[in-house]
């Protein structure tokens, strides 16, 4: 597959760029190990305390242990290390599609 078959220009210029970053997201939990950790590790946090899920997914108010809480340290840890590895793939994905744009208008000529 060619490096620019799909980029934000020819695929998503009609679309949101929600989509956009949803599928920069897909990509990571396919190919990257330490988002994939991450996501997996939030899962579990919420299925081991269920007052997690309902704080983070419904936005309600819960008093919590300090296990509970402790637990949500860690959730909201493992939430910056995924948010982390999203912000270095968007810009990189920034980049490619910079790259595109610039052969595009032949500023780069290759």
């Amino acid at each position: 597959m060619n490096l620019f078959d799909e980029t934000f220009i020819r695929n998503y210029c009609e679309d949101s760029f929600g989509e956009f970053v949803s599928d920069v997201c897909v990509r990571l939990k396919r190919n990257n190990m330490s988002y994939r950790l991450a996501q997996e590790k939030m899962e579990k946090l919420q299925c081991d305390f269920p007052k997690l899920r309902k704080i983070i997914e419904d936005n309600e108010s819960e008093e919590l242990t300090k296990e509970e809480a402790e637990a949500l340290g860690k959730y909201l840890r493992s939430a910056d290390d995924a948010r982390w590895e999203e912000a270095k793939e968007l810009f990189l994905v920034g980049m490619r599609e910079s790259y595109y744009l610039f052969k595009l208008l032949r500023i780069i000529k290759k």
